[in-house]
């Protein structure tokens, strides 16, 4: 990190986009929080709103299993 923006001002919360196949079978974009990612294991881990219909799709998509 550069000088001009400090560590310590830094969101432990990153913002992504999540690109997966809905219900539908139409590409959708969702926008998901991540917390922490380990490549090693290949593993995302991330936040949403569970009353958000994009929970179920991303169950439902064969990739996020």
């Amino acid at each position: 990190m550069s000088d001009a923006y400090p560590r310590e001002h830094c969101s432990p919360f990153t913002l992504l986009q999540l690109a997966t196949t809905g219900l539908d079978s139409k590409p959708k974009v969702r926008t998901i929080i991540s917390r922490r990612a380990n490549g090693e294991r290949e593993q995302l881990s991330f936040y949403t709103d569970v009353r958000s219909e994009k929970v179920v799709e991303i169950e439902q998509d064969s990739l996020w299993r």
